[in-house]
């Protein structure tokens, strides 16, 4: 596991990366609060990056794939018809879900809009694994892995609100304007057995964990007209899906899970 730097070479281990730190010397984080006036092209992007629609605000986007098998996230990744092709789409309107079922990976993504302008901490719990990404703005390219449910010592996984059972569940502190959104992504796979994933934050002056609520998250995508049926060619994946995205990159499995890859 690597926290510090902005990035590694994936080595078969979780890399936890911090989007952009205000780093001026190891092992401190500052934050300097901006109070110049703002103008011209700087303020019409402001204005707009706040600006979310009816039909897009309080909700985040989920995307389900059922008949993967594994508790492991990378085998979601690996499965062909991530993320492009989900068995089920619909919406959450707080950041936790709880599904039935075995043998299915899910993707939940969107916005989240700071109220508090300053540090944020997250955490995420899920049974099984999870991990969850943010981006230094609403672009998903530059989304980095701030925290996740893993152990190199087999499955990982947790009850809910239990974000203390491994280290890297909990995320640095990230400097957040209130003035801009921000895209945030969870990916969690399930095997067997009970089934949840949960994140939190912690916003600037508060003392504790608390599951993000809708009123601080907007969708990625209004993707309810999307029908299963149709011409593959006139899908809009990146409406959806864009490509780039350092979230869906495949990673190399593991022999020991790569041999029960598609063995359920």
């Amino acid at each position: 596991m690597c926290r510090d730097g902005e990035s590694s070479d994936y080595d078969g281990k979780i890399v936890i990366v911090t989007p952009e730190p205000a780093t001026r010397e190891p092992g401190k984080v500052t934050f300097t609060p901006r109070d110049e006036e703002i103008t011209g092209h700087a303020l019409l992007s402001a204005f707009f990056e706040q600006v979310v629609t009816d039909n897009m605000a309080g909700k985040l986007n989920v995307h389900t794939w059922q008949g993967i098998c594994g508790a492991y996230v990378e085998q979601l990744r690996h499965s062909p018809l991530f993320p492009r092709f989900p068995y089920v789409r619909k919406f959450l309107d707080q950041f936790r879900s709880h599904q039935e079922g075995s043998d299915f990976g899910e993707r939940i993504f969107g916005f989240i809009h700071p109220e508090k302008q300053g540090f944020h901490e997250f955490a995420i719990t899920s049974d099984d694994t999870s991990e969850l990404w943010l981006s230094s703005d609403s672009n998903p390219k530059k989304s980095r892995l701030i925290a996740a449910v893993y152990s190199a010592n087999g499955v990982a996984w947790t009850t809910p609100y239990n974000y203390k059972k491994y280290p890297i569940q909990v995320s640095r502190k990230i400097a957040l304007k209130s003035s801009r959104k921000y895209y945030i992504e969870a990916l969690h796979k399930q095997s067997k057995g009970r089934s949840h994933i949960q994140v939190f934050w912690k916003e600037p002056s508060s003392q504790t964990f608390r599951i993000i609520p809708g009123k601080y998250l907007s969708l990625f995508v209004d993707d309810r007209d999307m029908h299963e049926e149709g011409i593959v060619e006139d899908i809009d994946f990146h409406s959806y899906a864009p490509s780039g995205n350092p979230s869906h990159t495949k990673r190399k499995l593991d022999p020991s899970v790569k041999k029960f890859l598609y063995k359920c």
